[in-house]
C-alpha cells in the first residue's frame, strides 16, 4: 500500500469513527445529560476537548507514525507532541470561539440570526 493510500484509509477510518460514536451519542441522550448539567458554553468546551482526545490515535498514526514507516521526513517525537499540542489548543480555542458566538448570535436574534 502506498502512502497516499494508507493516508486515505486513516482518514476515511477517523470520520467514521467520529461519525459512528456522533450518532451513539445522539441516540443514547449524552448531549442533554451534558448540557442539562452545565451551562451551554461548558457543554460545548467538554464536546471540543472530548473531540481533540478522540482525534489523537488519528492523528499520531496520520501525523507521527505513517510518515515515519514510509520514510518520510518527521520531527522528533518531543517536537512532534508539542506542534500538536499547539494544533489542538488552537484548533479547539476556535472552534470553541465560533460555537459560543452562535450560541450568543442565537439568544440574541433567534434561529434566523444564527443561521
Amino acid at each position: 500500500m502506498s502512502y497516499a493510500r494508507a493516508r486515505l484509509w486513516l482518514g476515511i477510518t477517523n470520520v467514521g469513527t467520529l461519525v459512528v460514536l456522533s450518532l451513539a451519542a445522539l441516540i443514547s441522550g449524552l448531549p442533554a445529560k451534558i448540557a442539562g448539567g452545565w451551562g451551554d458554553e461548558s457543554a460545548l468546551a467538554v464536546f471540543f476537548v472530548s473531540l481533540a482526545i478522540l482525534s489523537l490515535p488519528f492523528d499520531v498514526l496520520g501525523g507521527f507514525v505513517l510518515p515515519r514507516r514510509f520514510g518520510r521526513p518527521v520531527p522528533v517525537a518531543f517536537t512532534w507532541w508539542m506542534q500538536w499540542l499547539r494544533g489542538a489548543l488552537i484548533h479547539t480555542a476556535l472552534l470553541a470561539t465560533i460555537g459560543i458566538g452562535l450560541l450568543a448570535v442565537g439568544r440574541a436574534s433567534g434561529f434566523t440570526g444564527a443561521l
